[in-house]
């Protein structure tokens, strides 16, 4: 079994794992892409931050153009 797939495991599970039917097979297949292309979480890119977001309407950068 490749580092890989045992580091996949162990992120579905939350343990070391050599089976993968414990793991479920789309997540654990889903952790291992994600792994094997270093796929990084973006959510935060979306998270909504209401201080930010008064800043912008009180800096009215529509107005400056």
């Amino acid at each position: 079994m490749s580092s890989i797939v045992r580091k996949a495991a162990r992120a579905v599970t939350g343990r070391a794992s050599s089976s993968s039917a414990a793991a479920g097979g789309s997540e654990m297949a889903k952790k291992t892409w994600e792994l094997a292309n270093q796929m990084q979480c973006v959510d935060d890119l979306y998270s909504y931050n209401e201080k930010q977001q008064q800043d912008i309407r009180a800096a009215k950068p529509w107005d400056k153009e």
